[in-house]
């Protein structure tokens, strides 16, 4: 199964970040196709990298640029 993980940030100290990086490792453990998609670069690329997780980073500049984000993520899924 092919998944896509969003991530609201990219900061390997925050709880809500590890929690995805383990689900994600997780998910491909069980022979899924995982890919995490980041609002921006941070220290949770390297957690990522360490488990093996593919992951794109596409900027999110805030409540202003929110629909553009939506609309990318979007794109990624097709």
């Amino acid at each position: 199964m092919k998944i896509l993980l969003v991530g609201a940030e990219n900061n390997v100290a925050s709880g809500a970040f590890r929690c995805l990086a383990e689900m994600a490792k997780y998910l491909i453990e069980m022979n899924n196709d995982v890919i995490v998609v980041l609002p921006e670069n941070g220290t949770g690329e390297s957690l990522l990298k360490e488990y093996g997780i593919n992951y794109k980073i596409i900027k999110d500049y805030g409540i202003v640029g929110k629909d553009n984000f939506k609309s990318k993520v979007k794109f990624c899924i097709k």
